[in-house]
């Protein structure tokens, strides 16, 4: 963990990664209760980083919150995944090996319903509770063998844009080879 100024207003705190999510999680909320106005960075790679303003005295916390906070911290190896970073404004973290290997065996169970040539993908809405305004989330399946479908989107993003860049120039040569007709037969030569 390193802590410095970074300029006149804000101090900066990184705390390299991997950290456990719970681990993570308590210091997001233990230094943002205690400066508001504290900032998380994200796009810092690796790790926490966070700024807190300078000069802004620290909030005090009272013993149920230092209580809750260390509960939360006390996840067991097992139900804790590890914080990553934060990249592109994502937050990148690793889930507990037994949920993942749980996640998928309900994946495989639920793809082998379709035939692999014709789904590639599903998703669903899942409630969190019976009542309407209950948290609802969207859960996706996809097959991946070699990439991931966030990387083959990425792939043909970039394929897209380059089609779109030779397009951009055969539409040129097409306009220039029209100037090109248009000054041949105004000189009287068939430019077939």
């Amino acid at each position: 963990m390193s802590g410095h100024l970074i300029n006149d207003e804000w101090t900066s705190i990184q705390i390299e990664g991997p950290l456990p999510m719970s681990v993570a999680g308590a210091l997001m909320t233990t230094i943002g209760t205690m400066w508001p106005d504290a900032r998380i960075m994200s796009n810092s790679g690796s790790g926490l980083h966070m700024l807190i303003p300078k000069g802004q005295a620290a909030q005090s916390v009272d013993e149920e919150f230092i209580e809750q906070i260390r509960k939360g911290a006390e996840l067991a190896p097992e139900q804790d995944g590890d914080f990553l970073g934060f990249q592109d404004g994502w937050i990148a973290f690793a889930p507990p090996e037994e949920l993942c290997l749980h996640l998928g065996s309900v994946a495989h169970a639920i793809m082998q319903g379709y035939p692999q040539e014709i789904t590639n993908h599903l998703e669903w809405t899942v409630r969190t509770g019976n009542e309407p305004d209950d948290p609802q989330y969207v859960l996706s399946i996809s097959r991946s063998k070699e990439q991931t479908p966030l990387a083959m989107r990425k792939e043909a993003e970039a394929e897209v844009e380059r089609l779109g860049h030779a397009l951009d120039i055969m539409q040129g040569h097409e306009i220039e080879n029209r100037r090109l007709r248009a000054l041949l037969e105004e000189h009287g030569i068939d430019p077939s």
